[in-house]
């Protein structure tokens, strides 16, 4: 399996913290939100391979991160974008990496600016058994917050029934929190799905499009667990305090 983390957006939300920082090398108590996640995605010991796609503005950055820590396993990607109308978009990204490093296995995609507190191990054996589509989902009991992102309906089954990136009108309060695990023959339809002339920019959207295609299944995380996207200063500070050692 390999692994593709997305880091090429530009995080305009969070400037002037990020006109000069690619967001997943901010720090949550002195560790950047990148560590976290490769740690996290490092219990998996399918995952040979980590890339890290981002952009030409932070690529720099991102190599020099690499070159400090000494992972063998992670290669940072440049996707050559330099500003938000260039961006390729998250979709666009994924099916970048896939393309250039002619990936054929499955994957795993994260998005970079993810902070959790639970294993990846217990969504990676629930993919296994299913051997189909995986995506994380979270229960925000709000559904006006849910409109934020990938809203969820699903059977009794845990099967994607229903998905909607970003509705007007939320379904269910179930939120897809952008960890997705694709089998390795759902990863030759992002071409198919771009070339369609589909939405390249939140991953969600390719999932909308997917669970019409084929079967795609969701991990419920338990309550007890905490999820944040760092996309604004109130939850990169929610963050900070709940991961303060």
């Amino acid at each position: 399996m390999k692994a593709i983390i997305l880091a090429a957006g530009y995080a305009t939300r969070l400037y002037p913290l990020t006109l000069h920082r690619a967001k997943p090398l901010i720090e949550i108590n002195n560790k950047p939100i990148i560590d976290y996640l490769i740690e996290k995605i490092s219990e998996l010991k399918d995952v040979d391979k980590i890339y890290i796609v981002c952009n030409q503005r932070f690529f720099n950055q991102f190599t020099s991160w690499k070159e400090e820590r000494g992972y063998d396993n992670v290669e940072v990607i440049n996707d050559e974008t330099i500003n938000e109308e260039q961006k390729l978009g998250s979709i666009g990204d994924i099916n970048f990496v896939v393309e250039k490093e002619k990936i054929k296995d499955d994957i795993l995609v994260m998005a970079g600016d993810n902070m959790f507190d639970f294993s990846l191990v217990d969504p990676y054996k629930f993919f296994k058994k299913k051997k189909k589509d995986v995506t994380i989902v979270y229960d925000v009991k709000d559904l006006e917050q849910a409109k934020r992102g990938a809203v969820i309906v699903l059977d009794k089954n845990n099967k994607v029934i229903d998905l909607k990136e970003k509705p007007r009108v939320a379904k269910s309060t179930l939120f897809g929190i952008s960890i997705y695990f694709y089998t390795k023959d759902s990863v030759k339809l992002f071409k198919k799905y771009l070339d369609s002339g589909n939405n390249p920019d939140a991953p969600g959207y390719f999932l909308e499009w997917l669970h019409k295609v084929k079967d795609v299944y969701a991990y419920v995380l338990d309550e007890k667990y905490k999820w944040f996207d760092i996309g604004n200063l109130d939850w990169l500070n929610q963050a900070r305090e709940y991961f303060k050692v």
